[in-house]
């Protein structure tokens, strides 16, 4: 019962989720970079977890919109789990672009895989959470 109402709010999985992102991408950013030095690790650690918590804000964003508006069709289900982590792929590189990030691929990879891995399983809950 207590799972169910700290998940029951969209605004409530949005943060949590968020935060989460912030503190385990941008500390594989920090150890990854680590190797670069110590300043260009902690700016590669700032941009990826900025990167994504906005990522994750979109992925959640996107997906609960999406799922409120169409629902359980196809077009939805493949909309909420495509395109999102499809664009929040392009934040991530732009933002280490931005910060001089000297392997970009390599830092953002987890990311990028997850964001696919966490749409799939967030529009399972949401499913999961309305059949309730």
């Amino acid at each position: 019962m207590a799972m169910k109402n700290t998940f029951s709010s969209p605004a409530r999985r949005v943060i949590l989720t968020s935060t989460a992102a912030f503190i385990v991408y941008g500390s594989w950013a920090l150890f990854i970079n680590f190797s670069y030095g110590l300043s260009i690790a902690l700016w590669a650690c700032f941009a990826q977890g900025i990167s994504s918590t906005l990522s994750t804000l979109l992925i959640t964003t996107l997906i609960e919109l999406f799922f409120t508006q169409f629902g359980h069709s196809k077009i939805a289900l493949l909309l909420s789990g495509l395109l999102p982590p499809t664009l929040t792929t392009f934040i991530h590189a732009a933002m280490q672009w931005i910060v001089r990030t000297p392997d970009i691929t390599i830092t953002i990879l987890p990311s990028v895989v997850m964001g696919y891995i966490f749409s799939a399983l967030y529009l399972r809950a949401l499913i999961y959470l309305e059949e309730e």
